[in-house]
C-alpha cells in the first residue's frame, strides 16, 4: 500500500467515530460486517437533526410530516442514483436484507405452485437463503448451487440445475465470508433462457463496486447497511417483473 493510499484509509477511518477507540492498546477493527456497519458522523448528525426537528408519520398535512415524505422521496433518488435503477419508483425500503427477502418470497409464494424450483447457492449468506429454504414447506423445490473449494460458485454445477421448472435463482454479487465476487451477468443470461427471475443480493458488494442495476437487468436486486444504520436496506425491483407482487415487498 503505498503513503497516499494509507493517508486515505485513515482519513476514512475518522469518518467513523467508533472506529477512533483503541481495544487492548490496538486500533479497533471492525470485520462483522453482515451483523451490520458501523456509521460514519454524517449519518449520525443527519438521524440526529431529524429527531430534533422533523420526526413524524408520513403522508399527513403538518409541516413535519410533509418534511419527512420529502426526505424519503430524496433518499430514495440518492438510492437510484447509486444503484444505476431507472428512477426513485423502482426503489423500495425495509428492516434490513433479511426482512425484505421473507416478504418478498411470501408474495411470490402466491405465483408458485407445488413442483417449482428454486435455486439458491451454498456461497450467500442466511438472508438470502433461508427465506427460499422456509417455501419447501410449501411444495416448493429448493435446490443449491454447489460451491467449490476455492470458494467460488460451480457455475457447471449452477448450469446444470437451472430447468424448465425454475422459477427464481437467488444469489448474492459478492460472498460476506469469502470475499468471492460472482458472474452475475453470466447467471442472468442463463435465466432469461429459461424465463425465471434472477435475485440478487448486494449486501456485500454495493460498498466496495459500482453498480448499475439496469446493465443487470434483475428482476430484484437488494443492498443494504453500508454506512446507514444496523436495521435499514433498499432494494431496486424492475416494475414489470413485480406488479402482482408489489403489495407484499413494500
Amino acid at each position: 500500500m503505498t503513503p497516499d493510499e494509507l493517508k486515505f484509509f485513515e482519513n476514512r477511518r475518522s469518518d467513523f467515530p467508533s472506529l477512533s477507540r483503541t481495544v487492548n492498546g490496538l486500533k479497533a477493527v471492525y470485520l462483522d460486517g453482515p451483523a451490520g456497519t458501523q456509521v460514519p458522523t454524517p449519518v449520525i448528525e443527519a438521524i440526529a437533526q431529524y429527531y430534533r426537528t422533523s420526526n413524524a408519520n408520513t403522508h399527513g398535512m403538518f409541516v413535519t410530516s410533509q418534511e419527512s415524505d420529502q426526505m424519503i422521496e430524496e433518499t430514495r433518488a440518492a438510492v437510484a442514483d447509486f444503484l444505476g435503477a431507472s428512477g426513485p419508483e423502482t426503489i423500495s425500503f425495509g428492516a434490513n436484507m433479511t426482512t425484505l427477502n421473507f416478504s418478498l418470497s411470501k408474495a411470490i409464494a402466491r405465483s408458485l405452485k407445488p413442483g417449482d424450483e428454486i435455486l439458491i447457492t451454498q456461497l450467500d449468506h442466511e438472508a438470502n437463503r433461508g427465506p427460499w429454504l422456509a417455501l419447501s414447506q410449501f411444495g416448493m423445490n429448493v435446490a443449491e448451487i454447489n460451491v467449490r473449494q476455492d470458494g467460488t460458485l460451480d457455475y457447471d454445477d449452477a448450469r446444470s440445475k437451472i430447468s424448465p421448472r425454475t422459477r427464481l435463482v437467488a444469489m448474492g454479487m459478492a460472498s460476506n465470508a469469502f470475499g468471492s465476487v460472482n458472474d452475475v451477468h453470466r447467471m442472468r443470461a442463463w435465466t432469461k433462457e429459461a424465463g425465471c427471475l434472477l435475485l440478487l443480493d448486494a449486501v456485500h458488494y454495493a460498498p466496495h463496486f459500482p453498480i448499475n442495476v439496469q446493465n443487470i437487468d434483475p428482476a430484484f436486486g437488494g443492498h443494504g447497511e453500508e454506512v446507514i444504520p444496523e436495521g435499514a436496506a433498499g432494494g431496486s425491483r424492475i416494475q414489470s417483473a413485480t406488479d402482482r407482487h408489489v403489495a407484499s415487498f413494500f
